[in-house]
């Protein structure tokens, strides 16, 4: 992890977002990683898995741990292990990762990833909802979801709350004009903390 953060920094809320994306549909089992077969499609192509990477710096590190230990660490503990460094790389905390996680054979069913996932459109009771179905309370969503204090978000995910007819009027103005200056358009990108991008903090 440190190598593939120091040649792209990126890298490291990206592996994050992939074990989040991963373990919020059917459990931590690596089944994100699985590319469509003639019998099965892939959670990698429905929405909005799409737009997830770090897939190659998890590939990069199983080939590794394969050269010297074949057959011993699954994928699944892999990206787990991975996103505990990404955070501790990016100045947040570190912690113990139990291990012994097994890799799914199966991707999950493409109507369960798309509507089993939080989307930037969900209101807070429907967070806590999904959240609930989790066995995790509104203070686990709470400290899962300060994970967006590093990466970057597309403009058209959130642009219609910050910038047009539908303005939230609760977001905090300097926020929001902010936020129109970057997302001039929908293909644009905006960290989701302005002031530390990259920095796992509370600022």
């Amino acid at each position: 992890m440190a190598s593939s953060v120091a040649a792209q920094p990126r890298m490291a809320p990206a592996v994050l977002r992939l074990f989040f994306h991963d373990c919020f549909i059917n459990g931590c089992d690596a089944s994100v990683l699985l590319d469509a077969t003639p019998f099965s499609p892939s959670e990698k192509d429905v929405e909005p898995n799409a737009s997830l990477t770090g897939y190659a710096v998890i590939d990069d590190i199983k080939s590794a741990l394969e050269h010297d230990c074949p057959a011993t660490v699954s994928c699944a503990d892999v990206i787990a292990l991975a996103s505990r460094d990404a955070v501790a790389l990016l100045g947040g905390p570190t912690w113990s990762v139990p291990l012994g996680r097994k890799d799914s054979r199966f991707a999950a069913d493409p109507e369960s990833t798309k509507n089993g996932l939080p989307s930037p459109h969900d209101d807070l009771g429907e967070l806590i909802r999904m959240f609930s179905r989790l066995n995790l309370d509104a203070r686990d969503m709470t400290a899962l979801s300060g994970a967006h204090t590093v990466g970057m978000a597309s403009c058209k995910t959130y642009r219609d709350r910050v910038y047009g007819t539908d303005r939230d009027e609760e977001i905090d103005p300097y926020f929001a004009q902010t936020t129109q200056q970057t997302c001039q358009g929908p293909s644009g990108k905006a960290p989701f903390d302005v002031q530390t991008p990259m920095r796992f903090d509370n600022a």
